[in-house]
């Protein structure tokens, strides 16, 4: 899917890739849901994973989300594409876009009612301070999925870099943390 959006495949299988005719891309995928849903448990075998429907808004979110907590580089990637069996191949569309597909074959976006209320932290980002950041940056989701990728990134450069420093300073199941911090500085 996030190939036919002129983006990486995000799952790793370049399904739903666009012809520019208006078949693949977001369109064409909706037309391989309903060939492939009764063989949900065929198709995890096949392609090794489940497909969930987060999408670019809901790692936004989390990337605040986490922010908000506190966090380190990894919380700071938002959701992944990948994590096990579980793949995301959504994550390069936002919500609208969603909502846009569903409207033009004639469905209903279905959002659970607890997703309304700002009784939850989660909410409260989504109804309140996204529409903030908004205002600033009427692309803000589109922003902070780049932003989110590109940490993404450095934080798998840098986890290569510190299991090589890591295998440097290692004595057998040891590590020497003061060599470690010197080898790293």
């Amino acid at each position: 899917l996030c190939i036919g959006h002129g983006q990486q495949g995000s799952a790793g299988t370049g399904v739903a890739q666009g012809d520019g005719n208006g078949v693949g891309g977001i369109v064409g995928l909706g037309h391989g849901i309903q060939v492939q849903q009764p063989f949900g448990h065929i198709l995890n075998l096949v392609l090794g994973g489940i497909a969930v429907a987060h999408h670019r808004d809901d790692s936004a979110e989390t990337l605040l989300l986490n922010l908000t907590r506190g966090t380190g580089i990894k919380g700071l990637r938002g959701i992944q594409p990948r994590n096990g069996h579980i793949i995301r191949p959504l994550l390069c569309v936002g919500r609208d876009e969603i909502t846009e597909y569903l409207e033009w074959r004639g469905e209903n976006y279905v959002t659970d009612s607890t997703n309304l209320a700002c009784d939850y932290t989660r909410n409260k980002i989504r109804l309140e301070i996204i529409p903030k950041l908004a205002e600033i940056n009427p692309s803000i989701l589109t922003t902070i999925a780049t932003t989110a990728r590109r940490i993404s990134d450095a934080e798998k450069i840098y986890s290569h870099a510190i299991e090589e420093a890591i295998e440097r300073v290692k004595h057998g199941n040891e590590i020497n943390i003061e060599a470690l911090v010197k080898e790293i500085a």
